[in-house]
């Protein structure tokens, strides 16, 4: 796998050979990297907006009855004329409040698409599941929350239109030159099971706290494209989620996330101002930190239900000099309902911008 790359240009440049090979090699450096990253899961930038994919105890953990979220995210358009990394997820999660106690149980469901190179290595996925909110206080102001998402992950990588390493004939790389690469498998299907835990506590004033620990791939998989497997790495998260109420209409919203797998690691620190213009909407502004990653900057506007959010990264790494600094821009859109007839659910308000 580390050595597939996506035909970039048949055609020869303009210049010296020098000027080629540097190209070249550029290329080939920058294109590694991203398949390298390949055996890494998706990320966002906006993570408070995919809770069921980073914690599935946030499964129902919601302000209304239901909650419908959709993220998009296109990652270094200026690599490999655009197709570098496309992400899109979507989710749909419920709370369902128990008459004769102060705790409730959510059920929910997501999917994603991760796109690379195009479409030349694609990783889908698909889970369902539960969370159970369990309430500490007669006031429902405690809960420690455990939730799974149980479903199926497909890796898939298009034979048609790669090429490799030892088809580059000293300007380009030539489709014509025989390959020895030999690929066995060019799609990988596995059973997927996330779990995780949370603890959050509420305040009258409309603060709160969140903590909670997360593991994604708890079922061992074996996968890869040539004869040697590999097994799919474990995800590990953290993340620490406030909102502490500065003024009447002013909240700031410091949010943190830790995630680990295999020998890759992140490390996000970001903060958010929300300025409520009246009970039924507000804006914020906000930035953060991918340490060693990227600095980012978003916006969000909520009204009643319907919240809206986008953000854009500029890349700090050692690949900014192939992205000229640019690195991803996200856009977000979510609703949050209420169902009437039915009990109205236990756990407080808890929107994200």
């Amino acid at each position: 796998m580390n050595y597939i790359l996506k035909h970039i240009d048949r055609k020869p440049k303009t210049g010296d050979r020098r000027s080629k090979l540097l190209q070249f090699f550029s290329m080939v450096g920058c294109l590694f990297f991203l398949v390298n990253l390949t055996a890494q899961d998706v990320h966002f930038t906006q993570f408070t907006q995919t809770p069921l994919y980073f914690n599935p105890a946030m499964t129902g953990h919601i302000e209304g009855s239901y909650r419908i979220q959709a993220i998009n995210r296109e990652q270094w358009l200026n690599i490999g004329q655009g197709t570098a990394y496309s992400s899109a997820l979507v989710s749909l999660d419920g709370n369902i409040g128990l008459k004769k106690s102060k705790s409730s149980i959510g059920i929910g469901m997501l999917a994603f698409n991760d796109r690379t190179g195009g479409g030349v290595f694609n990783s889908v996925g698909a889970s369902g599941g539960f969370a159970y909110h369990l309430a500490f206080d007669r006031n429902a102001r405690h809960f420690l929350s455990a939730g799974a998402l149980f479903g199926i992950l497909n890796k898939r990588l298009k034979t048609d239109g790669i090429t490799f390493e030892d088809q580059f004939n000293g300007s380009i790389i030539d489709p014509s030159i025989p390959t020895s690469e030999t690929l066995t498998n060019s799609s990988i299907m596995n059973l997927d099971l996330n779990a995780g835990l949370l603890w959050s506590s509420y305040l009258a004033n409309g603060s709160y706290f969140r903590i909670g620990l997360a593991a994604a791939h708890l079922i061992t998989a074996k996968e890869s494209f040539y004869n040697i497997e590999s097994d799919l790495p474990m995800r590990l998260t953290a993340q620490l989620e406030t909102s502490i109420r500065f003024s009447p209409k002013l909240r700031l919203l410091p949010a943190v996330l830790y995630m680990s797998q295999a020998t890759a690691s992140q490390f996000n620190v970001g903060l958010q101002a929300k300025y409520e213009l009246n009970p039924n909407s507000g804006i914020s502004i906000g930035g953060g930190t991918r340490v060693n990653d990227a600095y980012y900057g978003l916006i969000g506007y909520n009204f009643k239900g319907l919240i809206i959010g986008a953000s854009y990264d500029i890349n700090s790494s050692s690949l900014k000099a192939a992205t000229n600094g640019f690195g991803a821009i996200e856009f977000s859109l979510g609703y949050v309902g209420t169902i009437s007839s039915r009990v109205e659910p236990i756990v407080p308000a808890i929107r994200f911008y």
